[in-house]
């Protein structure tokens, strides 16, 4: 259970992917080649799963899969933060970008932003409201905050988009 990993070594990650679905995730951990698999059982409660973002900040405790050594599992997992809120850039620096594509069942998209040589990626979490994603079209224009991303410093998010 989750109480039994309290003495046991936690690492901080990054909400990387959530099936809701299925009630499993995967996060971004610093010094792991793969993403960390975890399933809703690993959190304290299922209302902490249901409430769980991607881009949250966890802490887990992560060991090697018992059926496939190459990968890793997260046995415990605790919401240390969640993402940072659309507010947050509010002081930041904004730049004007195109919808290039949508991809509204893994609430993500990626903007042509005049300066950057790839397309910007941004999930839903970026807006104000999910029903702003879902009234977002291919080739609307939109302001965004864009940043290098912290996992591939070669390619940029947008941390807001409005």
């Amino acid at each position: 259970p989750y109480e039994a990993a309290a003495e046991a070594v936690w690492t901080e990650g990054i909400v990387a992917t959530l099936i809701p679905q299925k009630e499993i995730g995967f996060l971004k951990v610093e010094g792991y080649a793969t993403d960390v698999f975890f399933h809703a059982s690993a959190l304290q409660s299922s209302e902490a799963f249901a409430s769980l973002a991607v881009g949250a900040t966890v802490s887990a405790v992560v060991k090697s899969d018992a059926r496939r050594p190459d990968r890793f599992v997260a046995a415990a997992v605790k919401v240390l933060r969640p993402p940072a809120p659309y507010e947050a850039a509010a002081e930041a620096v904004w730049t004007e970008g195109i919808v290039a594509t949508l991809i509204p069942q893994k609430e993500i998209g990626f903007l042509k932003v005049e300066g950057y040589a790839t397309d910007v990626f941004f999930h839903a979490s970026a807006l104000q409201s999910s029903e702003a994603f879902a009234s977002l079209a291919v080739g609307a224009t939109v302001s965004a905050v864009v940043k290098s991303d912290a996992r591939r410093p070669d390619r940029f998010v947008a941390a807001a988009v409005k």
